[in-house]
């Protein structure tokens, strides 16, 4: 335990306000109590199936890993499983049945207005990600990306993108000059054209 009270000291003399923590590790949890840091814990992808097959797994997991610990210890999100429709195609099915009963086991805990719940894609899910604003979502996977953006939208929680931007600019080396990966460039490199924005500004 003293270990982990000089990992959270490092994190607070760091001035880190935000982590993210793979596995809900008790001893982390607790010694994170009374602080102002948020954090984020994952629900492992085998464990994925048991929440989406039974509410009462999910109400228990919500129990041990959210309830047991908020709010002294700030737990600001559960993240369901890792890129699952990149990696794990046969479970993506699963997924949104998993996400809805880890909120419906949030709002048994009356903590769904504090604790949102969402799921880490891979970059692969957006193509042609550069510029950004050309981008669009993988149309394979549209049957599942449609209703979980209205998970979303519905539950007012993020959508979760593991993104990379180093393999995105080395794959457009002729428009991203060196000077801007080290922070020496001070022109404009990719101009967007019509985005939300330059729209509400015209």
């Amino acid at each position: 335990m003293a270990s982990m009270s000089h990992l959270v000291n490092f994190l607070m003399h760091q001035k880190i306000t935000h982590i993210g923590l793979y596995d809900p590790n008790p001893d982390i949890l607790r010694a994170l109590s009374g602080t102002h840091i948020h954090v984020t814990i994952s629900v492992p992808n085998n464990q994925l199936l048991a929440i989406a097959s039974s509410n009462t797994t999910a109400t228990s997991w919500i129990r041990r890993n959210v309830a047991a610990y908020h709010p002294s210890t700030r737990i600001a999100a559960v993240s369901l499983g890792d890129e699952v429709l990149s990696t794990l195609p046969s479970v993506a099915p699963l997924l949104l049945l998993a996400l809805c009963s880890l909120h419906a086991a949030l709002v048994y805990s009356n903590l769904h207005n504090d604790v949102f719940v969402s799921t880490p894609h891979s970059a692969s899910v957006i193509l042609n990600p550069f510029p950004p604003s050309q981008g669009f979502f993988n149309q394979t996977l549209e049957t599942f990306i449609l209703p979980l953006l209205h998970f979303l939208s519905q539950t007012n929680s993020p959508l979760m993108l593991n993104l990379y931007p180093y393999y995105v600019f080395m794959q457009n080396r002729n428009l991203v000059p060196l000077e801007n990966t080290l922070f020496k460039w001070c022109h404009i490199i990719v101009t967007n054209g019509i985005t939300c924005i330059s729209a509400q500004q015209q």
